[in-house]
């Protein structure tokens, strides 16, 4: 053990195989991306529930992903890894599952050429009003208070 501090930037875990860092942070990534993703799809789709809940309370797992990015990090490093893979995997999770319908239902090709640059934009305009401010601002509220605690 050495006597110098250590910014947060970097810790034991870069000593580990890259290939060893990279396989955990895309499966810390995906989980995190999964959380999230079918988060924004079910607080966006709230017509799916079959139960009456405040649509506030469903943005929680969208904003407890972006905390669970900063919290499963050993470093900051790994964190600003994990936040920005998390945030990506996730994006492609809503919109996967936003147009799965599309591709999974027996929909005739000139339906298919109809509705997909309608929900395209409202994939689009839900993630950008909806998703990212929610996941980003879990995010970085943990970064905050990880850093004034620490």
């Amino acid at each position: 053990m050495s006597n110098s501090t250590s910014s947060g930037w970097s810790s034991d875990v870069e000593r580990a195989s890259y290939s060893r860092r990279a396989g955990r942070v895309l499966l810390q990534a995906g989980a995190v991306g999964v959380l999230a993703g079918m988060g924004a799809f079910v607080y966006n789709s709230t017509q799916f529930l079959t139960f009456d809940v405040d649509a506030r309370l469903l943005l929680a797992p969208m904003f407890a992903a972006g905390v669970f990015a900063h919290a499963f990090a050993p470093s900051l490093r790994e964190s600003v890894r994990l936040g920005i893979a998390g945030f990506f995997a996730g994006l492609a999770v809503f919109v996967a599952a936003w147009l799965a319908p599309l591709f999974v239902l027996p929909f005739p090709d000139s339906a298919i050429d109809l509705l997909l640059p309608s929900m395209m934009g409202d994939v689009t305009s839900a993630a950008f009003l909806n998703y990212s401010p929610t996941y980003l601002g879990g995010y970085l509220l943990a970064v905050s208070v990880g850093a004034f605690l620490e």
